[in-house]
C-alpha cells in the first residue's frame, strides 16, 4: 500500500490522489497551452534583436519546456504510485531528479505579454510541485 492513497486529504502527512490527478491535467493543460501560443507565436521583430537576446529569448523558452516536461514526469509517476503500478520506493528512485528546484524562472522582456503570462504559469505550477515533492518525500522517510 503506498504511503498516501486516494481516500487521503492534503495534509502535512499525506497528498491526496485527487490533488495528483489535478497536477497533471494542469501540467499537460498548460504544456497544451505553452505549445499551441508558441507554435502560433508572431515572432516579428525577431530579427531586430541582438544575437545574444535571441539565444537569451530562446534558452527562456527551452527552460520553460523543460519545466513543464518535469511536471508531467513528475505528476506521471505519483500517479503510477496511487493506483498501486508501482510503490513509492520505486518511484523515489527512478524519478529522474528536478533540474531546477531552487531556480526560478526569470525570463528577459523579449517575450510578449501572453509568453510571459505562461512563463509565469509555469513557474507557479512548478512551484506547486516542488511543495508537493517535499510532502510526499518526507512521507516516504516518515513511512519507511
Amino acid at each position: 500500500m503506498p504511503f498516501w492513497s486516494q481516500g487521503d486529504i492534503m495534509t502535512d502527512q499525506a497528498v491526496s490522489y485527487a490533488c495528483i490527478h489535478r497536477m497533471l491535467d494542469d501540467s499537460v493543460d498548460l504544456a497544451s497551452r505553452y505549445h499551441d501560443r508558441l507554435a502560433g507565436a508572431d515572432d516579428c521583430g525577431v530579427g531586430d534583436l541582438l544575437p545574444d537576446q535571441r539565444l537569451r529569448r530562446m534558452a527562456d523558452r527551452l527552460n520553460a519546456t523543460t519545466r513543464l516536461s518535469e511536471l508531467i514526469v513528475w505528476a506521471l509517476y505519483q500517479k503510477s504510485v496511487a493506483t498501486g503500478e508501482i510503490d513509492a520506493g520505486e518511484a523515489m528512485q527512478r524519478m529522474p531528479s528536478l533540474c531546477h528546484p531552487d531556480e526560478p524562472l526569470e525570463p528577459v522582456d523579449l517575450h510578449s505579454t501572453e509568453v510571459l503570462a505562461l512563463f509565469d504559469d509555469v513557474s507557479r505550477l512548478y512551484a506547486r510541485m516542488i511543495r508537493l515533492d517535499g510532502m510526499i518525500r518526507s512521507c516516504a522517510a516518515n513511512a519507511g
